[in-house]
């Protein structure tokens, strides 16, 4: 844990719920809060990681809560006007070991992420396609593990992996092509490495 330029390990004990009434001193839940009448907290406090303005559904929302956190400012500005309750900001933390990499030669671009309607694949292709009829020499790694094809022999699917600082830090592009994002850890960490983004223009991508 990095708290404050201090590291130290602490312990945390994790379980499964069964139903039982629980008591602690904060209460932090991300999206559904269904079990928040079984809990007896000093504080209640909803984390926000939804870009609302995005979605079908509202955000929840319960008398208990005594606070309201976004993971960005563009996420809580979209909670307070969607339900009028203010909402603080808290940044998920990043702390990477920026490995000893030079760039690739030529044009190396990386993707790492689920390939579904939110993050807007169709984007990809379309890249793909202007770059192939642009003669352009590049390579583009998509590390997912969906089964997906791309109709040429630039792109290359891999199987995704846990720690792709090296990859990302190695690469010319991180591709970002989502149509929402409430914070976005990949474009954060891509830029501590140094690698620049292409992405989608979204509000939380110029906060970033």
């Amino acid at each position: 844990l990095n708290y404050k330029g201090k590291m130290k390990q602490i312990e945390i004990k994790v379980r499964k719920y069964k139903g039982e009434k629980l008591v602690c001193d904060k209460f932090l839940v991300n999206y559904n809060p269904d079990i928040i009448d079984n809990v007896e907290a000093k504080e209640y406090i909803m984390m926000i990681h939804c870009d609302y303005s995005g979605v079908a559904f509202k955000p929840f929302t319960h008398p208990k809560f005594t606070k309201y956190i976004g993971v960005s400012k563009y996420v809580s500005d979209v909670f307070t006007n969607i339900t009028g309750i203010p909402a603080e900001t808290c940044y998920n933390p990043i702390d990477i070991e920026i490995p000893k990499v030079k760039k690739k030669d030529g044009l190396h671009i990386i993707y790492a992420g689920r390939l579904t309607s939110e993050k807007n694949g169709v984007l990809i292709d379309r890249l793909r396609e202007k770059l192939d009829k642009a003669g352009v020499n590049y390579d583009l790694t998509i590390y997912t593990n969906q089964r997906v094809f791309f109709d040429s022999p630039n792109v290359i699917i891999r199987e995704p992996k846990l720690d792709l600082t090296k990859e990302m830090a190695e690469a010319t592009f991180t591709l970002i092509t989502s149509k929402h994002e409430a914070y976005c850890f990949s474009a954060v960490e891509s830029l501590v490495l140094g690698t620049p983004l292409i992405c989608t223009d979204l509000p939380v991508f110029k906060e970033i």
